[in-house]
């Protein structure tokens, strides 16, 4: 079996998440939270993997500050039925959404996050 072969096949069995505007900090905290949720043994029922730019997607993340970002993210999602969640800066008014991540980011509670999240097909 070809490297990326086994890739796809690894990667099948991962939920994955596609970053919309976020900046590079955050970019790197999610591929950090991706890899160790993608090797974690035992209780862990999800597995996360960054989506490349073009893929289909389980989940988005979406910087809220950025209108780019929402129009990237619609493009992306034409079907509208992957789950989304805001990145906001402090201040954003959620209306008591539980979608929306306030900055700075804190790894445990945005996995929390994703674990709740219902899921579409990618």
């Amino acid at each position: 079996m070809s490297i990326n072969a086994q890739e796809s096949v690894f990667k099948s069995d991962l939920i994955t998440i596609l970053p919309v505007g976020l900046e590079d900090n955050e970019l790197r905290m999610l591929k950090s939270l991706c890899m160790i949720s993608a090797i974690a043994k035992g209780s862990r029922n999800r597995k996360y993997a960054i989506a490349n730019p073009g893929e289909g997607s389980h989940i988005y993340l979406v910087d809220a500050s950025k209108a780019d970002a929402y129009t990237r993210w619609r493009i992306a999602n034409n079907i509208g039925e992957a789950s989304a969640i805001l990145i906001a800066d402090p201040g954003y008014e959620s209306h008591g959404s539980d979608k929306v991540a306030h900055r700075p980011l804190i790894p445990s509670r945005l996995l929390a996050m994703l674990d709740r999240l219902p899921l579409a097909a990618a």
